[in-house]
């Protein structure tokens, strides 16, 4: 996505039948996606999963 502040990178996962969850976004400033958004994004996603 892109807009006048730069190029964001959303981070999601497929979970259940038909779903999509986002789980972080920023603003991509490099090419690499930095190690604290894939940690952020993990640690939702752990979250999610273990809910019952």
């Amino acid at each position: 996505m892109r807009d006048k502040a730069g190029i964001y990178r959303i981070l999601y996962f497929a979970h259940k039948e038909k779903t999509f969850v986002l789980l972080h976004g920023f603003v991509k400033k490099t090419n690499k996606t930095p190690d604290e958004a894939i940690k952020i994004a993990e640690n939702r996603m752990k979250e999610i999963i273990n809910k019952k």
